[in-house]
């Protein structure tokens, strides 16, 4: 429930309080009594219109017990007492369904707060995804000339020996200064 809807309802609560004041003048309802009630029906008034609904709950659970508390006293008249309960019932019952909207308005915007903060990092993940796969074939791209470079058919990949020195190859001279056996 919106706080201006609440506000009227607290204002008719006041007004049935502001009666208070002019039924006085019986000897056994003081105003000073109904002026403290007035004070209280105020503070609730108050914190119901700056949306702050779980004060004003309190406010209006100690208004109920200044006024039983002023009936058992013999400061106020049971019927007045009776009445004043009726509209503390009906305003207890405004607040709490104004305090589980603006509980649920809570939890709803905490809800859409973390769902847009998910879809955000299944964005990251996905663009970190992404990113991974192109540093993975850029990795690929430079190691495949690499590896084919010695892939050609005169290229091996076990290097070539180096070739024999002069005189120690197949049919030359030992280099001892012999040419045969027998000569």
């Amino acid at each position: 429930m919106k706080a201006h809807r609440l506000v009227p309802l607290l204002t008719l609560g006041v007004v049935g309080l502001v009666g208070l004041t002019g039924c006085a003048q019986a000897p056994d309802y003081a105003t000073a009594t109904a002026a403290a009630l007035q004070r209280q029906v105020a503070g609730v008034t108050t914190d119901a219109a700056g949306q702050h609904y779980q004060q004003a709950l309190d406010k209006l659970d100690d208004l109920q017990v200044a006024a039983a508390r002023a009936e058992a006293a013999g400061k106020l008249p049971a019927k007045r007492q009776a009445s004043i309960d009726a509209a503390i019932s009906r305003v207890r019952h405004d607040l709490q369904a104004a305090l589980a909207a603006a509980q649920q308005a809570a939890l709803d915007a905490k809800l859409n707060s973390l769902s847009e903060q998910q879809q955000s990092l299944l964005s990251q993940q996905q663009q970190l995804q992404q990113q991974q796969q192109q540093q993975a074939q850029q990795q690929q791209a430079q190691q495949q000339p690499q590896s084919s470079a010695g892939t050609g058919p005169h290229d091996s990949k076990t290097p070539k020996p180096p070739p024999p020195a002069k005189g120690h190859g197949p049919g030359e001279n030992s280099g001892n200064g012999t040419r045969g056996k027998g000569e």
